[in-house]
């Protein structure tokens, strides 16, 4: 095995120190030298840097904090119309049921009622973010103590009317920085619906705000909202 001589070794090295010390002075003074010719350039790069960061910040915080809520939209597929037809297909009583103009009715499908109250309830949580930006806007009851205990009240008697029976186990896992970490796992088999049928079904038929109105009801205090104004002067 060959050895080096420690004064070799020592020699050699300082001839390295040597030559990164000069060649990065040179850079040095190079960039020096360019950066006043180059200012403006460098000024524009750093307000772009900037606003990039700016931006990458407030989307991630949206992420991390459940804001962005993209999968399934429910805006206007909440509220639908079915026809005389589909209620009697399906055995429902149509006595003193909401119409709408054409004599369809209005209904909710309760899949979209629930996905409804989650969606309240995801703001009620984040109300830092929403509360804000929903002052002042239209159904403020929606984001109440009443109407969030009566969305957890529905959600709960899904659950319990259509519970998930799959059975699931703790499974050790790996990782050092929690040593008694254990995520659950199941090999059950689901059978869902095809959400995309179901939803194809329900957005033809989606009552859309300015599209549609409420036919009066059959009792005094439903007509006098729909009752025509009387002009002034009338008898």
């Amino acid at each position: 095995m060959d050895k080096l001589s420690s004064d070799s070794s020592d020699s050699e090295l300082g001839e390295l120190l040597l030559d990164d010390s000069s060649e990065s002075g040179h850079i040095r003074g190079s960039s020096w030298r360019w950066m006043p010719k180059n200012a403006l350039g460098l000024s524009m790069l750093s307000l772009l840097v900037y606003i990039a960061v700016l931006f990458t910040v407030r989307v991630a915080a949206q992420l991390a904090s459940g804001l962005s809520y993209q999968a399934i939209d429910t805006h206007f597929t909440l509220n639908i119309r079915v026809t005389p037809e589909d209620l009697d297909a399906i055995g429902e009583n149509k006595t003193d049921r909401v119409q709408v103009n054409g004599g369809d009715y209005a209904a909710v499908l309760g899949v979209y009622h629930h996905i409804h109250c989650l969606n309240n309830l995801r703001r009620v949580v984040h109300w830092d973010y929403y509360g804000p930006r929903l002052a002042g806007g239209k159904h403020p009851e929606g984001f109440s103590k009443e109407h969030s205990n009566h969305c957890i009240d529905s959600l709960r008697q899904s659950l319990m009317c259509h519970p998930n029976t799959a059975v699931y186990t703790a499974q050790w896992q790996d990782d050092p920085h929690s040593p008694i970490r254990k995520d659950i796992k199941s090999d059950a088999v689901t059978t869902c619906v095809k959400w995309d049928s179901l939803d194809g079904w329900a957005r033809p038929r989606a009552l859309v705000p300015g599209n549609y109105f409420y036919l009066p009801g059959p009792y005094k205090s439903n007509r006098v909202a729909y009752e025509p104004k009387s002009s002034s002067g009338g008898a």
